[in-house]
């Protein structure tokens, strides 16, 4: 699947994706407010600028693809449609009501086994939705089911038989040094309590008496790739942990508390809304036990959080919760701009049972975080963990990172103006006109060359001159704000429409129309920069603001997300 692209030779392909992403709504273009932009998916899929991502393994796409229903598919239809039959039946609804719906969820049924082009996740969501339609049908009918899920999570660990397995020291419990000796421990709780979390609390009740084997082999399968994942070394890692549609909210959240003790931030992620036993946003808000649970974590109800936003989340509190915005099977095309840097700011993304593992294990495409996924631990079978580095070249940019970068421009404007050579900030266009960031940077840099050759005294700082590739626009404004609110900068000058005409002629290029008429008000870096320019002056009113008048600003708001550009353009 990492291989299909859109627009490529082979035009008969391109047009059977593009039909299949349209059928499964999850083609942006025709949906832009609720599947995520190339952009945003780029946080967490590392894709080419063609590339199609599916939120399914490389089996099930290629066999929906396909000229003939296969047997996988049929399966997992009739699977979908015994899902559908259960929810109809576990709701107290009127019976001919019940009827009609069944009977409108056959037909659609019939429908997706005619064409066979429907992702299985995507059925079940769709025949879910049909049979919650009813306006007697509770938003979420099995409140109370997860609620008792719960309780019953808690009261098993309160038992004394699984008390002490979970405190029963590891048979191999011995290491030259106390460090090693806690790691073997850490190693061994962190197993046991995957192991629980992969078990629905009514399995641990009917297994009790078979968890102490079952832990021995899921230490033993952990201890096979423990050293291999970098974030469980290091102990001041983020990690997201990806919530399933079995086990208990209870059991997830105890593994989330081991990991907030080893140093951890952990940014749990739930259901927007019903999904089946998946906890849910509103779970955590109305069931006092999983209340008792989150004590000392946020929990975050913002679907589109800011960088800084989240960043400042994750500085005040160790654990957050976060919905991924969709009441379905992990779905990276429709999740909230909240869960995608959720995942971008993470170091490791915690997931487990089948149906992830089939996600996030079972594609051929590459992730921009690395990933262990557990699966297994379910009627008897052994826990399997799966470790998936992310893709090579992709680069995490931390807040330590993009903090470091800019101390080291910092640090340059301190030494300049000890030597009493005035800052000056060029603010500019760089990536607000669509598809000409390259021409803005040589611009740019050209434009500068000429001031410095003007004013050979002044420290002219540019940030064309310091673009980092693969940093979207929150990451260079986050960088940059640092930068321009330390009180060195002497003349803050912005872009004009001269400065572009002049640069143009400089590098003995025509102007292209998509600049004609274009200043530093156009950009939405600019506007946010002149903001945080006017904050500065009324600290520090010697310094002085050059350029177009700051009423002509502000009529750019955000950046679309993982974009340059303002999201009022993202649509245009």
């Amino acid at each position: 699947m990492r291989d299909v692209r859109i627009g490529r030779a082979n035009s008969t392909l391109s047009v059977r994706v593009v039909s299949f992403l349209i059928d499964n709504n999850i083609f942006h273009r025709l949906n832009p407010h609720l599947v995520a932009s190339h952009e945003q998916l780029a946080f967490m899929v590392a894709l080419e600028p063609d590339q199609v991502y599916v939120p399914c393994s490389d089996r099930v796409f290629f066999d929906l693809l396909g000229d003939e229903l296969t047997p996988r598919i049929r399966k997992e239809y009739g699977r979908a449609w015994r899902i559908c039959v259960m929810l109809l039946n576990s709701l107290d609804v009127d019976p001919l009501y019940k009827a009609s719906v069944l009977s409108f969820c056959r037909q659609r049924l019939k429908r997706a086994l005619l064409f066979h082009d429907i992702i299985p996740s995507r059925l079940i969501k769709r025949l879910s939705s049909f049979a919650l339609s009813s306006d007697n049908a509770l938003e979420d009918p099995w409140t109370e089911r997860r609620a008792r899920a719960t309780s019953l999570a808690r009261n098993l660990l309160g038992r004394d038989e699984l008390a002490g397995l979970l405190d029963r020291a590891p048979a191999s419990c011995t290491g030259t040094s106390y460090a090693a000796l806690q790691e073997r421990m850490d190693m061994g709780r962190m197993a046991r309590l995957v192991c629980l979390c992969c078990h629905s609390p009514d399995m641990v009740e009917k297994r009790i008496s078979d968890l102490w084997d079952d832990f021995l082999e899921a230490e033993e399968a952990l201890s096979r790739v423990w050293r291999d994942v970098p974030a469980l070394m290091d102990r001041h890692s983020t990690i997201l942990l990806l919530c399933d549609a079995s086990g208990s909210a209870h059991l997830d959240l105890l593994l989330a508390a081991f990991l907030v003790e080893r140093g951890h931030r952990v940014i749990y992620a739930v259901k927007d809304e019903f999904y089946f036993n998946a906890p849910t946003m509103s779970d955590m808000f109305t069931d006092p036990l999983l209340q008792a649970d989150l004590k000392g974590a946020y929990v975050c109800t913002d679907h589109s959080l800011s960088k800084n936003e989240l960043l400042q989340l994750l500085r005040e509190w160790r654990l957050i919760v976060v919905s991924d915005g969709t009441r379905e099977r992990l779905n990276l095309a429709r999740v909230s701009v909240t869960f995608a840097r959720a995942w971008k700011e993470a170091d490791l993304v915690i997931a487990r049972g089948r149906r992830l593992a089939e996600i996030l294990i079972g594609t051929s495409h590459e992730f921009t975080r690395d990933i262990l996924c557990f699966e297994g631990a379910l009627d008897g079978k052994p826990l399997t963990p799966h470790y998936r580095p992310h893709a090579r070249g992709v680069r995490k940019f931390s807040e330590r990172d993009i903090r470091a970068q800019a101390d080291q421009i910092i640090e340059g404007m301190r030494e300049a103006q000890g030597q009493g050579r005035p800052v000056l900030f060029y603010s500019c266009i760089i990536g607000s006109i669509p598809g000409q960031t390259s021409t803005a940077i040589r611009l740019a840099r050209c434009i500068v060359e000429e001031l410095s050759r003007r004013m050979p005294k002044a420290y002219i700082i540019n940030p064309a001159t310091h673009f980092v590739e693969g940093m979207d626009g929150d990451d260079l404004m986050y960088m940059w704000e640092r930068v321009q609110r330390s009180g060195l900068i002497s003349i803050w000058y912005f872009q004009t429409s001269d400065d572009i005409e002049e640069g143009f002629r400089l590098l003995g290029e025509n102007m292209p129309k998509e600049w004609m008429g274009k200043d530093a008000s156009y950009s939405t870096g600019c506007t946010k920069e002149m903001r945080i320019a006017l904050d500065v002056q009324r600290q520090n009113p010697e310094m002085q603001i050059r350029g177009p008048s700051p009423d002509t600003f502000f009529r750019r708001s955000e950046y679309g997300v993982g974009k340059y550009f303002d999201a009022a353009l993202v649509h245009r």
